[in-house]
């Protein structure tokens, strides 16, 4: 449930690590069985928190959290541009630079495969799904389209970014993002960010 859900996970502070999710729920249950007096199924002084981790197994968690946090904040980021440049009424890129920017992505190793659900919460997948329907009916597509798939990286539906004009991307593109897109095949963002 958790991983399903970036964003609550992220508001909500909640750890993904299976250990963390134990003793939470074992101090909620001693809790409880405290506060209604059954004091025979709690070990310790009435329902106290549980002894200290480790500091290895803290940073671990605190890793996976942020790495949760992180791609959270890609998803809803990548949704926003991609709202941005849609409700805009921008015609977006030329088709030849569309054409160029898919080609870039089809030969690139960040190209995930996998259906929009492989990557993101069902809201999300949702509200991409409805992007790609505009980009439908702007009939905006190129020649590899059945190539395109969502970048790794930047968590953007392929489809939809390669008509994107710079000027929406840029402002949402962070420096981990940038990092991240640099472990590519040449990414046209990377290149064009310098030119917007």
């Amino acid at each position: 449930m958790r991983q399903g859900n970036p964003f609550l996970t992220q508001k909500h502070g909640w750890s993904l690590d299976l250990n963390a999710i134990t003793v939470e729920i074992d101090e909620f249950n001693a809790n409880y069985q405290a506060q209604l007096g059954n004091m025979n199924f709690v070990v310790g002084d009435g329902g106290s928190a549980p002894l200290p981790k480790s500091s290895q197994q803290t940073a671990h968690e605190l890793s996976q959290l942020s790495a949760a946090a992180r791609k959270a904040k890609q998803i809803w980021a990548g949704v926003k541009t991609l709202n941005d440049f849609l409700d805009s009424g921008d015609k977006g890129v030329p088709k030849e630079q569309a054409e160029a920017r898919a080609k870039v992505c089809v030969a690139c190793p960040l190209n995930g495969a996998g259906d929009l659900t492989r990557w993101f919460t069902i809201p999300a997948a949702g509200a991409i799904k409805r992007q790609l329907e505009k980009l439908t009916e702007m009939e905006l597509k190129t020649s590899v389209d059945e190539q395109l798939n969502v970048c790794t990286a930047c968590l953007c539906p392929n489809k939809l970014a390669v008509w994107t004009p710079m000027k929406f991307i840029k402002p949402h593109l962070s420096d981990d993002t940038l990092d991240e897109l640099r472990k590519g095949n040449a990414c046209w963002k990377l290149a064009e960010i310098s030119q917007a």
